[in-house]
């Protein structure tokens, strides 16, 4: 069987196949020789340098482009997708407004790697203006004080107004300010300190996800707010200028008040010949002392005649 092997010729074959890999691991890690490929989705960046300081890009048609390359097969193997390099050339560019065809530049930090041809060359682009304004910061409270408590004064932003800038189409459409407080079972006054949020003109949060958000700055990015917290007093409300003789109701018959001092009544306007039979009904409003703080938003009663 030993000699029918030889006979045949196997041991040509055998050398001849041996001889070929050889060759094939000589041009490829001795030669080792260019190939051409392409890479895909590169993406398309510009330099924020290029522009004036008043003037900033906000849109770009072309975002990532396929490059075609050349280079040995060793670096090809190794290549990293950040070696290939694809800006915008807005260098020419002085105002704001729609350009088309903006070429694209292609290169490589690697010099062993020869850029043959982008898929795309040019690209169109809107500049707009950097502009400032100032925007109010509203306290928005959320959460329920501990049962007995209540807030007894305005809660107020320690920043008052905060500066935007960036490009004029976002900064438009800031439509306000705030920052949220929570109250959530509170039974003490407190300063909490919380991020300033932006809404835009159709009321949504400008958050990381709306399309303004990395385009505006702030000089501000958080504000304190003092929450002054007091317990309440539940205090009957009393008819000023009640007519003997005549009896009264009044809706509602007591109101919730913050004083550092205990108090049981707090009295109406008087109401000495606003009501008849012709008229048994009356808003007043009520005589607020010094040092006392109404916790109801309306400071006005309804006194009734119930006599027929």
């Amino acid at each position: 069987m030993l000699k029918k092997f030889f006979a045949k010729g196997s041991v040509l074959k055998i050398v001849s196949f041996l001889i070929a890999i050889l060759v094939w691991l000589y041009v490829i890690y001795i030669e080792d020789p260019k190939i051409k490929v392409t890479i895909d989705d590169v993406p398309v960046k510009y330099k924020t340098s290029e522009l004036s300081e008043k003037l900033a890009l906000i849109s770009h048609d072309i975002k990532t482009i396929d490059v075609e390359v050349e280079a040995s097969r060793s670096e090809i193997i190794g290549l990293d997708e950040n070696e290939i390099e694809a800006y915008l050339d807005l260098s020419g560019i002085s105002d704001s407004g729609d350009f088309d065809n903006v070429k694209i530049k292609v290169s490589s930090p690697n010099r062993n790697i020869n850029v043959i041809k982008p898929s795309k060359s040019v690209c169109s682009v809107r500049i707009d203006d950097i502009i400032k304004r100032n925007v109010d910061v509203e306290v928005e409270q959320t959460g329920n004080t501990e049962k007995g408590y209540a807030i007894i004064a305005k809660t107020i932003s320690s920043v008052d107004s905060v500066e935007i800038s960036g490009p004029k189409k976002y900064v438009d459409s800031v439509k306000g300010a705030y920052i949220k407080v929570s109250c959530d079972g509170l039974a003490e006054s407190k300063e909490i300190s919380s991020e300033i949020v932006l809404i835009d003109d159709e009321g949504e949060v400008i958050d990381s996800k709306h399309e303004a958000y990395d385009h505006i700055k702030l000089s501000d990015k958080k504000s304190t707010a003092y929450v002054s917290v007091g317990k309440t007093q539940t205090v009957n409300v009393v008819i000023s200028g009640a007519e003997a003789g005549m009896e009264y109701s009044v809706s509602p018959s007591t109101v919730e008040v913050y004083s550092e001092k205990k108090i049981n009544k707090i009295y109406t306007e008087n109401i000495s010949g606003e009501l008849s039979p012709n008229n048994k009904s009356v808003k007043v409003k009520l005589v607020v002392p010094e040092g006392v703080t109404l916790l109801s938003e309306k400071n006005v009663v309804t006194v009734n005649l119930k006599n027929d």
